[in-house]
């Protein structure tokens, strides 16, 4: 639940009312094996009603845009649910693209390794930015509704934005394990 706040906290930056909708503005959630993967890129410590991680996704192209042994496409947005965000309501966010050349790839970036796994996806249309209002009541379905009457809960504290400039979509990612 606690993880839910943070996307609240979001929705109500971005002034989106949560309930306006009466149907759901993104596809309910399908579980898939994901291999591992290593993410590379700039980070942040903050939340989103401060607009921390859309300043950081601003300086995105100078930093991280065409770098060697690094594929952006798609990109990624990784957020770290550390010990206090509980607490702060504060998390690390990672905007990043995959490492496909770690020998290439910039020491200048800070790097994540995505353990392989189960993960529940969700898929919002619209991509960038149509779909960034739809980020908040998807991510709070899936804590508050799916997760609770599935057969699944969390793996890891974390999630993943995964977006996809081509066919102008938004995949959520949230490790998962069976429940003992």
């Amino acid at each position: 639940m606690w993880r839910c706040l943070f996307f609240l906290v979001a929705m109500m930056a971005m002034n989106t009312p949560l309930m306006a909708q009466t149907t759901k503005p993104f596809k309910e959630p399908t579980v898939s094996e994901l291999p591992a993967m290593e993410l590379a890129g700039i980070a942040a410590y903050g939340s989103a009603e401060k607009k921390t991680f859309a300043k950081l996704w601003e300086s995105w192209p100078a930093n991280v845009d065409n770098q060697p042994g690094l594929s952006c496409t798609p990109c990624y947005g990784l957020v770290l649910i550390l010990p206090t965000s509980d607490k702060d309501h504060q998390y690390m966010y990672l905007a990043s693209g995959e490492v496909v050349d770690a020998a290439k790839a910039p020491r200048h970036l800070l790097r994540y390794s995505v353990p392989a796994g189960s993960y529940a996806i969700i898929l919002i249309d619209g991509g960038v930015p149509e779909g960034l209002a739809n980020l908040g009541p998807a991510i709070h379905y899936f804590y508050s509704e799916w997760l609770p009457k599935s057969d699944y809960e969390n793996a890891a504290p974390f999630n993943i934005e995964r977006y996809h400039s081509k066919n102008k979509t938004i995949e959520l990612l949230f490790p998962i394990k069976k429940k003992p």
